[in-house]
């Protein structure tokens, strides 16, 4: 359940960011029509990169620089990208190597100001005419993620890679019975 809230959070959130900050006051969608990407019915082609960490830069806790995300927006807009692939997830786990701060410091508990980090980042990213890509779930160690999701519902040990005891076979082999778990896909 938590987890759907989560979801349900972050597609309001999205859906009234881009309301409010849109000049023209109506959200543009990118759609798919066919095998091509449209907005308003016109071809949207795209120059996209990965801005995983705009949620926390955005965020104005630990690990937030508001003035450092602008920067980058506004750099990364004038290299002609409109497009932006964003971390609306990340999972504390028992290691060192992971986001800091998480969104989700344990099942069901979540970082507020993180959150408002990605609200932020959303509000700057249509200021500037640019659209994102939101992934809420990821097969990194560095996020948690998949194999956190295990670890959470079954009690296991998070397989890190990076330590003697688990090799990236093992970490693989965790995560990806996260497709198998009804309970993590909640």
């Amino acid at each position: 359940m938590a987890k759907h809230v989560l979801v349900v959070f972050i597609l309001f959130s999205i859906i009234v960011g881009c309301n409010n900050f849109t000049n023209d006051n109506h959200s543009k969608f990118v759609r798919v029509n066919g095998t091509h990407f449209e907005i308003e019915g016109n071809p949207y082609y795209f120059a996209g990169t990965n801005l995983w960490f705009g949620a926390n830069c955005g965020s104005k806790g630990e690990g937030g620089n508001r003035e450092r995300l602008i920067k980058e927006l506004d750099l990364l807009k004038s290299l002609g990208i409109t497009n932006l692939r964003l971390m609306g997830a990340s999972e504390a786990t028992t290691e060192h190597n992971t986001v800091n701060p998480p969104i989700q410091s344990s099942l069901g508990v979540y970082d507020e100001e993180v959150l408002e980090g990605l609200d932020f980042c959303l509000a700057e990213m249509a200021k500037r005419n640019m659209y994102a890509v939101i992934f809420l779930n990821n097969y990194w160690v560095w996020t948690g993620g998949m194999a956190q999701y295990i670890c959470w519902f079954t009690g296991e040990e998070f397989a890190n890679p990076f330590t003697e005891k688990y090799s990236w076979y093992d970490f693989v082999l965790q995560s990806s019975r996260f497709y198998e778990h009804e309970e993590a896909n909640k």
